[in-house]
């Protein structure tokens, strides 16, 4: 990593990314049901945990990518190096990731095995875990068409988006539809313009506004750590209103009221590396099962909470040190200069997650 990078990395926003990494990889280890992951029954305080961090987890990342955006949006003027810096940084490591994970399910008969007639469906369809690098892309794009429309009314364009977003949330359009993953853009739009929001209305002039923030939080916390307790079997809608409530007051909260804790800044900044090869050390791991059996739940999430953080982690550094020449496809990063300036003001923004 270059010292300007480094130097300039916001370490509120790795610690964010941090504690949503761990979410994340912490669910597909636990499983979403009992018939994946360490096998629990949905009454173990592991699997109310992935409950409880339901409302937290996506949103979180989407919030944090509408953040980034708004430090450096599309601009009348640079938009070809926008998408240039997008399609490096986001579709070149999607494209390797997603056929590479694609591949080796298909060949080993795993899951998420995609009959080969069909594989073209992996780009252009929700799949694995992969739909939020579509669903994030439409939103980039509908970004950069309003701020290149209104170029010089960026807080107009945060309150316009944020508006529509929350609309569409609640209305019945594309309730179903996983071309592009256009459902799940729907989804995350809300909390993506909350970032934005946030950012260029900055909430470090919230002040008492972010203590209340915060009071709101917990209440709908409390309420949800309620609902999941008294029926640990009950399916969370996306798209139900106490979702976008809870949403945008759990990721708000913790960006209104941000702070720095070092471990967590750490695993934050390898964010995308770990969003996009996880699921490939955890699904591993639980192929090492099938011969030495599966672990008590316990001591099978640390194992597993390991295995996805760091062997992605691993994947950059050895990408960045070995395989320079690669690493724009298996990472999206410029090789050997470590040019990891994604949560800097000054270094250029192309990082979704």
């Amino acid at each position: 990593m270059t010292a300007l990078a480094q130097k300039n990395r916001d370490r509120s926003i790795d610690t964010l990314r941090g504690i949503a990494c761990i979410l994340l990889v912490a669910l597909h280890v636990i499983g979403e049901n009992p018939t994946q992951g360490l096998r629990i029954e949905e009454t173990h305080p592991l699997a109310i945990f992935t409950h409880l961090a339901f409302h937290l987890r996506m949103p979180l990342f989407a919030m944090l990518s509408g953040f980034v955006y708004a430090w450096r949006p599309a601009e009348r003027g640079r938009m070809s190096s926008f998408w240039v810096g997008k399609g490096r940084r986001l579709v070149l490591p999607f494209l390797f990731a997603a056929t590479a994970f694609a591949g080796i399910n298909t060949v080993l008969g795993g899951g998420f095995a995609m009959p080969w007639g069909d594989f073209w469906q992996v780009y252009v369809f929700a799949y694995a875990h992969f739909w939020f690098i579509q669903a994030v892309l439409l939103i980039f794009v509908a970004y950069a068409v309003a701020d290149w429309l209104f170029p010089n009314r960026p807080h107009a364009v945060a309150l316009g988006m944020m508006i529509l977003s929350i609309g569409l949330f609640v209305s019945p359009l594309a309730p179903d539809i996983e071309f592009l993953s256009i459902t799940r853009a729907v989804y995350l739009f809300p909390f993506f313009a909350l970032g934005v929001f946030m950012c260029r209305f900055d909430p470090k002039r919230f002040g008492p506004a972010a203590q209340v923030w915060a009071a709101v939080a917990v209440l709908l916390f409390v309420l949800h750590t309620m609902n999941s307790i008294a029926d640990p079997h009950q399916v969370i809608e996306r798209r139900a209103v106490f979702s976008l409530m809870a949403g945008l007051a759990f990721a708000g909260a913790l960006l209104a009221n941000r702070f720095s804790f070092l471990p967590l800044a750490w695993i934050g900044q390898y964010s995308y590396s770990i969003y996009l090869y996880h699921l490939f050390a955890v699904m591993g791991t639980q192929m090492v099962y099938n011969f030495t059996g599966e672990p008590a739940p316990w001591p099978g999430i640390a194992i597993g909470l390991a295995a996805g953080l760091l062997a992605p982690i691993g994947v950059e550094l050895f990408t960045m040190r070995y395989l320079g020449w690669a690493a724009p496809f298996v990472i999206g990063l410029k090789g050997k200069s470590r040019q990891r300036g994604e949560t800097s003001r000054v270094a250029p923004a192309n990082a979704a997650v």
